[in-house]
């Protein structure tokens, strides 16, 4: 067993209700989807205000990012990658200059994170080597309801003893390709891929989770082909 059946994924509060809804939503999806398809066990995942909950209960915090953040946010979420965390910077789209497919859907993007006060570790595109696109699912790309645009990680000396990033920063939303309502529809459509993109989103979602509570350790992939026929059935 990778966690304890009360782990549990945690997204921050924007105060957007839309924005929010669509996180716990995408991240209710892709718990349950890597509980029912790995031995991982997830909880349903938190809503936090770093700053003020205690975050180094959870092992991946998903941050939304809508408007640059306040001083104690920010000095919250340092502390918790310089700890161990995993945190995800998701800007939901970009600038329109952006080589995303979701250019223009979040115009603010860019100024918002170079307003941040986030303390940032030297940042580098994500590559096929890396042990995040190869923990569980081989990966080629990391799309969420967009793709296009590069993933980037803390490069190798800003990262932990075991390799590992503290620091995802994605252009793609990748809740906004998990969230599903309460039947089980998906709840927005990936651009441009449709549920072929969809599909390679859901398998982003569940490296990020085995990343976050492996850690290196799945670097080795001798189970790797056995699992994924497993899945197949």
């Amino acid at each position: 067993m990778l966690a304890h059946a009360q782990t549990q994924l945690a997204y921050v509060i924007t105060g957007n209700p839309s924005t929010d809804q669509t996180s716990a939503d995408g991240l209710a999806y892709i718990s349950a989807y890597t509980s029912a398809h790995t031995s991982a066990e997830l909880s349903p995942p938190a809503g936090i205000t770093p700053g003020a909950d205690d975050l180094s209960l959870y092992p991946l915090i998903y941050w939304p990012l809508t408007t640059p953040p306040t001083q104690s946010t920010c000095d919250a979420l340092t502390s918790y990658m310089q700890h161990g965390g995993l945190l995800i910077i998701d800007t939901q789209g970009s600038t329109a200059t952006s080589l995303s497919s979701g250019a223009g859907f979040n115009p603010q993007a860019d100024s918002s994170l170079a307003a941040t006060c986030l303390t940032l570790p030297p940042l580098e595109p994500l590559t096929p080597s890396n042990v995040l696109t190869h923990c569980f699912f081989i990966l080629q790309d990391t799309p969420g309801r967009f793709t296009g645009a590069p993933t980037l990680i803390a490069t190798a000396a800003a990262r932990d003893a075991d390799d590992v990033t503290p620091l995802i920063i994605t252009q793609n939303d990748w809740a906004g390709a998990w969230a599903r309502d309460a039947t089980g529809a998906p709840e927005q459509s990936p651009i441009p891929g449709g549920e072929d993109q969809r599909t390679q989103a859901d398998r982003t979602g569940v490296n990020l989770i085995i990343y976050a509570l492996t850690g290196s350790y799945k670097q080795d992939q001798a189970s790797v082909a056995a699992t994924l026929n497993q899945l197949d059935k």
